[in-house]
């Protein structure tokens, strides 16, 4: 299911990061965006480096096991999990996030590494575009909240000047005669 904002990682890590906005803020959210976007960059240097423990087997090709552990401290963790792997799918990555000792592990073939480090770097430029689409959402969102007080406000105003007018000076004669051209 792809979204209107690039694959459907894209359209997650934007629900994710308005979820944050509406429930904690809009401050809140930019921070959860920045410490993301930093901790993605994280993971990516240790696949660079080539610091994922391999796992070898007899006859079995070799893996290498990534802690997610810098994204487990983000509000969603289980969103941000998606996120990684819809990113990995949309790679035709073959992984698995497998739990651990106190934290979660990212599997995949070793041949993989460029590809997954690929994907984590998209994520981290998607970042910011979702964090800026989700600051102009929640701009709308907060305007539309505020119209119905402001059409509220509005009616309130015409009702006050409608009852100054109805008792305004003049107005306690009565009704008047208004006379019309002599034919």
């Amino acid at each position: 299911m792809a979204s209107d904002y690039g694959d459907e990682a894209g359209g997650k890590l934007l629900d994710w990061m308005l979820r944050i906005g509406q429930e904690a803020g809009a401050e809140a959210m930019a921070r959860s965006a920045r410490e993301l976007s930093e901790r993605l960059a994280g993971i990516r240097g240790t696949i660079a480096g080539g610091r994922a423990e391999a796992m070898a087997a007899e006859g079995v090709p070799t893996y290498a096991k990534l802690s997610l552990e810098e994204l487990s401290g983000l509000p969603e963790y289980a969103t941000i999990k998606e996120v990684v792997s819809d990113k990995l799918r949309a790679a035709s990555v073959e992984h698995h996030i497998i739990p651990g000792e106190g934290r979660d592990w990212l599997l995949f073939k070793v041949e993989d590494a460029p590809e997954v480090d690929e994907a984590f770097r998209q994520l981290e430029q998607e970042t910011g575009k979702a964090a800026e689409r989700a600051r102009e959402r929640l701009s709308e969102i907060a305007e539309r909240r505020q119209a119905p007080e402001r059409l509220a406000e509005r009616a309130e105003r015409a009702r006050e000047a409608s009852r100054a007018h109805s008792q305004g000076p003049g107005r306690d004669r009565g009704p008047r005669q208004i006379e019309g051209p002599e034919r």
